[in-house]
């Protein structure tokens, strides 16, 4: 149960700071939209889909010795599916941001989770 400790805390908060790095160069309609407390309830809302699905394919391949890239492309699919399915069609460089929203957390949180042990 560790690992999903793990992965409920650390990687909504990864997934966060990452959204936060990643809209960065945004201009979004109002200037301090990055700052206000529903744009960061989402965001650490939405990445807590690719965080419990990336710690069910992590706890699923324990055993194994690719559980890192398992659990990385597990996060890196929840979180492009959550995207379509949030906004439907979507350009090259917002799939790849996505991706990276889940894919990130989902290493550090999968890599944490074995030096747990």
């Amino acid at each position: 149960m560790k690992r999903v400790g793990v992965f409920v805390l650390i990687g909504p908060l990864l997934g966060l700071v990452l959204v936060l790095v990643l809209s960065a160069r945004v201009s979004p309609p109002q200037p301090s939209i990055h700052l206000l407390a529903y744009f960061l309830w989402f965001a650490y809302l939405a990445s807590l889909i690719p965080a419990m699905v990336s710690a069910a394919a992590d706890l699923w391949l324990a055993n194994k010795s690719w559980r890192l890239p398992g659990a990385t492309g597990a996060g890196a699919a929840a979180a492009v599916i959550e995207m379509l399915l949030l906004h439907g069609h979507v350009t090259a460089m917002q799939f790849l941001a996505f991706a990276l929203f889940g894919a990130v957390p989902a290493a550090v949180c999968s890599w944490l989770s074995a030096q747990a042990e």
